[in-house]
């Protein structure tokens, strides 16, 4: 007598496969879903705000350099195209687990758009805004100020640049010089780019900024207008310190360290077409006596730098000032990790008028490596599973076996 038993032999092996299929389904779950939204948001909630006993705090988040592409304007996706979608699709990850920190104010230190200052067409220009707006978005509760940045409106004369960049960002992300009174500080919004500017043509009359009449409403007036507006608004040494925000960072001597936090070399002078790395030294040495900054933000590097700007040896009673150049949010500038800053602001209590602790504390804060996301867990994780069902559809069954 015949009898076919194929389920007896061929069942198990069938059920093996479909479970391993699962089983790598669930894996890849696991990990795009860590990848993509557990990553990013273990990295914000690590990053804790600073705090001070016995004083209340205003929270500011200090973003730099996110450097939104252009749009794509093309029909079909290239390598352009994807390049782009990465970027954005990273700056969307990162911006969404940062919310969760709840800041009351956000500060963008300048170079929000890649190609801000070379986008001409108008119509071209506000659906880069709103694209930039799309991918930062916060809502209305929570006010934003920008900095302008060299690719925001430029630097310099080149026709590569729009001659309307400057009024196209004020009227999209606001003045470009701004003063405001935010946690008992007074925050100076620097336009670097226009004080570089208007600092060469200065050079070139071989005036001193204490004789330079300069530009109605330019950088320069402005920064003597905040030393008029702080004598004004301070009555002690602790009432409304300065914090001063420049998308530019202030001269330094050629090989000054940056600290262990900076992934690589230092800030070195330069200077080309549509940037300057640094101010100039007396362009710094204006800003330092004529703001008196307890603190000092910048941008534009891209990498993460601390210096201390010795005390003027002119005046004894000053103090070295610290500057804080800030990590860009970017993975488009060849950073390992991305990052930002959290600044606490702090209001002392009514017993502490006097106090000797500082009015201000920063921290720095890392995104993920999205280069390593996908060399280190996309990439073998891809492989690995090209090789199991590779193996899965030559492995063949046993032959059926027949039985009398």
């Amino acid at each position: 007598m015949l009898s076919l038993r194929p389920h007896a032999r061929r069942g198990p092996r069938l059920r093996s496969k479909t479970a391993l299929v699962n089983a790598l389904r669930i894996l890849w779950l696991l990990v795009v879903l860590w990848c993509e939204l557990g990553a990013f948001f273990w990295s914000a909630a690590r990053c804790r705000w600073p705090k001070q006993p016995g004083s209340t705090s205003f929270r500011v988040l200090l973003v730099a350099d996110p450097q939104v592409p252009r749009p794509f304007k093309g029909w079909v996706p290239n390598l352009t195209w994807l390049k782009q979608y990465i970027v954005n699709h990273n700056l969307r990850k990162s911006w969404n687990a940062v919310r969760i920190l709840r800041p009351q104010t956000v500060i963008f230190l300048g170079d929000m758009l890649r190609h801000g200052g070379k986008t001409k067409a108008m119509t071209e220009y506000a659906d880069y805004f709103t694209h930039f707006q799309s991918i930062f978005y916060l809502g209305p509760a929570v006010p934003t100020y920008y900095v302008p940045g060299n690719r925001d409106v430029g630097l310099g004369s080149s026709r590569t640049f729009s001659a309307h960049a400057r009024d196209r960002f004020e009227a999209s992300f606001g003045p470009t010089n701004q003063l405001l009174t935010l946690g008992n500080h007074t925050l100076v919004l620097l336009d670097a780019p226009a004080l570089v500017e208007e600092d060469y043509r200065r050079h070139g009359a071989r005036a001193k900024f204490s004789d330079w009449l300069g530009i109605d409403g330019g950088s320069i007036d402005f920064v003597k207008s905040v030393a008029i507006t702080y004598a004004h608004v301070s009555s002690g040494p602790h009432d409304h310190p300065v914090v001063l925000f420049s998308h530019i960072p202030l001269s330094r001597p050629d090989g000054a360290s940056c600290g262990p936090l900076r992934e690589h070399g230092n800030i070195r002078r330069g200077v080309g077409r549509g940037y300057q790395s640094l101010m100039g030294r007396e362009t710094s040495k204006f800003l330092l006596e004529y703001t008196s900054p307890a603190v000092i933000f910048s941008a534009d590097d891209h990498d993460y730098c601390e210096y201390l700007h010795p005390a003027s040896a002119e005046d004894t009673d000053t103090s070295p000032v610290r500057e804080v150049t800030v990590k860009s949010f970017s993975m488009a500038t060849r950073l390992k990790r991305p990052g930002f800053q959290l600044l606490s602001l702090f209001s002392p209590s009514d017993s502490d008028l006097e106090r000797t602790q500082p009015s201000y504390a920063d921290v720095p804060c890392l995104l993920p490596n999205q280069t390593r996301i996908y060399t280190h867990a996309y990439a073998p994780l891809l492989f690995g599973s090209l090789v199991l069902l590779l193996f899965l559809s030559l492995r063949r069954p046993r032959p059926l076996h027949l039985n009398g």
